[in-house]
């Protein structure tokens, strides 16, 4: 018999992504192209044939993870901006706690063997006191906000099924995750729109909320490799922070913006953008996630401030084109 028709190609390894069309998962799906490039794998959404499914609805995840039968799941999908979750508690804990358990019983029910890496938050946490800053996965979990509480159920749930069905979890708590594409609900992203406005004329102050606490913010690209690291390499059953391991302050990071776009125009505290927080400083540590996968962030605060700006100048840009 030819030979051509004896060799056999390999499997695929199909891993499904939840929430791939949101901020980090498009960043997830763009890495996946180029690390993947010449390997069998394949990066794909949770869709039932019929469209992209909604992680609240158990019979359509239990269809599509029928249908799909994944290696490994990103589970990203989730309702995560804070004050929506304090207008909204039943929504937000049913999107996070109750879709992650439907994708959970849509995955025992095809004898699912691969891993589940479930993306939390470092909200979990709560109020981490200063003297214990860089806070470590040792921090205990003092949840603050609805989605906070979510996330934690969800963790808990997660590590449940790994003691009652073998289920393979990792988990993963991102701190401030930043770059271009991502919604003005986030603060930088609404400093990057701001600043560009003001670089084009569009307006005359910059206005925000307090500018003197300090965060820890992580580049999208360098948080997007961590997932796939975890996936390959993290320890089954350990949590994981994910973040810079510097702390940065509002008022330094929207200094750095203005420079970076050559302008210097008025700052405006705008009471309504305040957040009520007792966490002054956030700082976190991801000497974990280094000694298990060997993950260091590498892309400066500089390139992605350059970033942020660049894409908002493109998005603005566009937007007067079509005006």
């Amino acid at each position: 018999m030819d030979k051509a028709f004896t060799h056999q190609k390999p499997v695929p390894l199909r891993i499904i992504l939840t929430g791939g069309s949101g901020f980090v998962g498009t960043y997830l799906k763009q890495l996946a192209n180029s690390l993947f490039l010449s390997k069998a794998v394949e990066i794909l959404d949770l869709d039932d044939g019929a469209g992209p499914v909604d992680i609240t609805d158990s019979k359509r995840v239990a269809a599509a993870l029928l249908n799909l039968k994944p290696d490994a799941v990103i589970h990203l999908a989730a309702q995560s901006h804070i004050p929506s979750s304090f207008e909204n508690p039943e929504n937000t804990l049913n999107v996070n706690f109750l879709g992650t358990h439907n994708i959970i019983q849509g995955l025992k029910a095809i004898n699912f063997q691969g891993r589940f890496l479930f993306v939390s938050s470092a909200h979990v946490y709560g109020l981490i006191e200063e003297k214990n800053l860089p806070g470590t996965e040792n921090e205990p979990k003092k949840p603050q906000s609805p989605y906070a509480l979510s996330k934690l159920c969800a963790e808990e749930l997660c590590l449940q099924e790994m003691r009652i069905s073998n289920l393979d979890v990792v988990i993963v708590r991102p701190f401030n995750q930043i770059g271009p594409g991502q919604s003005t609900l986030f603060v930088l992203s609404s400093f990057s729109k701001q600043v560009i406005e003001a670089q084009m004329g569009l307006r005359k102050t910059i206005e925000t909320g307090d500018l003197t606490v300090s965060r820890d913010f992580l580049d999208v690209r360098d948080a997007a490799s961590a997932y796939f690291d975890l996936l390959e390499k993290g320890c089954a059953g350990r949590a994981y922070n994910l973040c810079s391991g510097k702390e940065y302050k509002l008022s330094y990071i929207l200094e750095q913006m203005m420079h970076l776009a050559k302008i210097n125009v008025p700052i405006k505290n705008v009471s309504a953008q305040k957040r009520p927080s007792n966490q002054q400083r956030l700082v976190g540590s991801y000497e974990l996630l280094k000694q298990d996968t060997g993950w260091e962030p590498s892309i400066p605060l500089e390139d992605t401030l350059q970033s942020l700006l660049d894409d908002w100048s493109y998005r603005l840009c566009q937007k007067n084109a079509l005006l």
